[in-house]
C-alpha cells in the first residue's frame, strides 16, 4: 500500500511544482479510474510511455 501512495503523492507532488508530461511506466496504481486517468491527460500531458521514438519526439517538444 505505500508503494502505491508514494506513487500518488509523487505525481501530486510534480503537479504542484508545475511540472507537466509527465511519463510513467508500466502502469499506474489500480485505485487510479479511468477518469482520473483522461482527466490527467488532457489537462497536465500525463501518459504512459509508448516507443522510443515517440517519447524522444515529446521530450523534445
Amino acid at each position: 500500500m505505500h508503494a502505491l501512495l508514494n506513487i500518488g503523492q509523487s505525481i501530486l507532488t510534480l503537479l504542484h511544482l508545475g511540472i507537466t508530461t509527465i511519463k510513467w511506466w508500466p502502469l499506474l496504481p489500480d485505485f487510479i479510474t479511468p477518469n482520473v486517468i483522461n482527466y490527467l491527460i488532457e489537462n497536465f500531458r500525463i501518459g504512459p510511455f509508448t516507443t522510443a521514438e515517440v517519447n524522444f519526439k515529446a521530450i523534445l517538444e
